[in-house]
């Protein structure tokens, strides 16, 4: 019996945590961006919901990068690093 087939590192601090993409794969896809070199983070999944569903509020309907990055700008307006994370896709 191979036992190390069995043992696995202890994951429970990923319990209800989710991967966020701080900018958004299917806009990154609609940009002709490659989502893969987009940067994430790691959020409870509650958190990771409440982000999902207001940049999807707030960027419904945007087809102009401008206006995009203000509706980045606008839900991100607490997490400055995540803009600074994303900055360079929208030219800052």
């Amino acid at each position: 019996m191979n036992l190390a087939c069995s043992i696995l590192p202890d994951q429970s601090f990923l319990v209800a945590r989710q991967a966020h993409h701080i900018y958004e794969t299917a806009k990154m896809i609609k940009a002709g961006l490659e989502p893969l070199d987009g940067p994430c983070t790691i959020l409870s999944k509650e958190l990771h919901q409440q982000f999902t569903k207001e940049l999807a509020a707030k960027t419904a309907g945007i087809t102009q990068v401008g206006d995009l990055w203000r509706a980045y700008k606008t839900v991100y307006a607490a997490r400055p690093e995540w803009l600074k994370a994303i900055a360079h896709y929208f030219g800052e």
